[in-house]
């Protein structure tokens, strides 16, 4: 399959396939500071619960 035909099928443009390509550095950084925000949310969170 090419890349035209898949962004086709997927309703969106090439460009915006490219784009969404190139800021995968981005998303990646973006995920794990997500991880380190939740398990600090969890941790206060679980300190706060405690008996």
């Amino acid at each position: 399959m090419n890349i035209q035909y898949m962004c086709e099928m997927a309703s969106i443009s090439r460009s915006g396939y490219y784009s969404w390509i190139q800021r995968e550095q981005y998303r990646i950084q973006k995920e794990n500071q997500d991880k380190q925000h939740f398990e600090l949310i969890l941790k206060a969170f679980q300190y706060k619960t405690m008996p």
